[in-house]
């Protein structure tokens, strides 16, 4: 079977379709939560691992964006945190909540910053704590699964 590039553009067309005819409300909301953190002068932090990560790749720094974002990752645990760089063979890092808090700790945030937090299963530990510790913090924190 082959797909070609018409059918491919037709079902992502659909996707789009869906989530802005089905989530108007939580879209416009999204959105002026994150124009409301550029305001204040505050960076969108974002955060996914596994496959999700590909999300917060999007968020954070594309060139020629102008908007301040930031992009936390496992890594940053290798990079920021001190740990070898074979923690990041662990499979089951990502699942690993007691790594959120750390995270949160070793990224740049400031008070006015506002989080976009993306899972595929809505289950992994570090994706479900970071959320809870972000809001704990008092953020603004939009969940994507």
């Amino acid at each position: 079977m082959s797909i070609s590039s018409a059918d491919y553009l037709s079902v992502i067309r659909e996707a789009i379709d869906r989530v802005g005819t089905g989530q108007p409300t939580r879209l416009a909301a999204a959105a002026g939560l994150l124009a409301d953190c550029v305001r204040k002068g505050g960076v969108i932090q974002a955060f996914g691992c596994g496959h999700s990560e590909a999300l917060a790749m999007e968020i954070a720094g594309r060139a020629g964006g102008l908007v301040p974002t930031n992009r936390i990752a496992l890594r940053d645990l290798v990079h920021y945190g001190g740990e070898p760089a074979t923690i990041l063979a662990d499979p089951g890092l990502e699942r690993d909540h007691t790594i959120a808090q750390r995270l949160y700790d070793l990224a740049p945030v400031g008070p006015d910053d506002a989080f976009v937090i993306a899972s595929n299963s809505g289950v992994n530990g570090s994706v479900v704590e970071l959320a809870r510790v972000v809001k704990a913090a008092g953020h603004p924190l939009i969940a994507i699964t």
